[in-house]
């Protein structure tokens, strides 16, 4: 088995689960300006192996994996995951495919909690719902929620939202509620700080 992937970006997620299932030999190298996974090796101890050609710098099998995990899954779940396994101190040692597929279980079970945190986190603050954390944020941004008409409130509300998403990363990135309000307080004075029209523009996408 051959992937490729540029040298410019990491090798895939999918490339590393695909090889650690493999009972073939593997080696990530650099030829021509690609990387490339070639499989599973054993060592002497018939313990499956992933490791680099060569000594260059860079090309360390543990090492992308871990640029991998990072650019998948975020800097703070691929870090968090990297601590548990020791992968931030593996360079120059062999992956294995235990470690690999750990990992990647890891991260995603992370992720989906992630996701259902957010959830809870995004719904839980709403200012077309009036709800109790929108006037906590109100009253962090010195604004009265009385006085906020039903226009301006949908215009905060997609400001809320796209803060959210982009803090979020794609649920890389857990947004507590302490934080989700400080992003609605935000998107409070922001709107606040809009005529009539511009609010309007904003609702309509224009």
């Amino acid at each position: 088995m051959k992937i490729t992937s540029n040298s410019s970006s990491p090798l895939s997620i999918d490339a590393f689960q695909q090889a650690a299932s493999t009972g073939t030999e593997i080696q990530v190298s650099e030829q021509d300006g690609q990387l490339k996974l070639l499989g599973t090796g054993e060592t002497p101890s018939r313990r499956q192996v992933a490791w680099v050609e060569g000594s260059q710098q860079g090309n360390d099998a543990a090492a992308l994996f871990l640029q991998t995990l990072l650019g998948s899954y975020g800097n703070r779940i691929g870090q968090a995951v990297a601590r548990e396994l020791g992968l931030d101190a593996q360079a120059g040692k062999p992956l294995t495919s235990r470690q690999v597929n750990l990992a990647i279980d890891m991260a995603a079970t992370s992720q989906t909690a992630f996701s259902g945190m957010n959830f809870l986190s995004r719904t839980a603050i709403s200012a077309s719902a009036n709800n109790a954390e929108f006037r906590a944020a109100c009253g962090e941004a010195g604004v009265s929620a009385q006085s906020i008409d039903s226009d301006a409130r949908k215009a905060i509300d997609l400001v809320f939202a796209k803060a959210f998403n982009a803090a979020a990363d794609g649920d890389r990135n857990h947004i507590d509620l302490p934080t989700a309000r400080s992003l609605m307080r935000d998107a409070i004075t922001q709107v606040a700080s809009m005529n009539q029209q511009e609010v309007l523009n904003l609702i309509s996408g224009s």
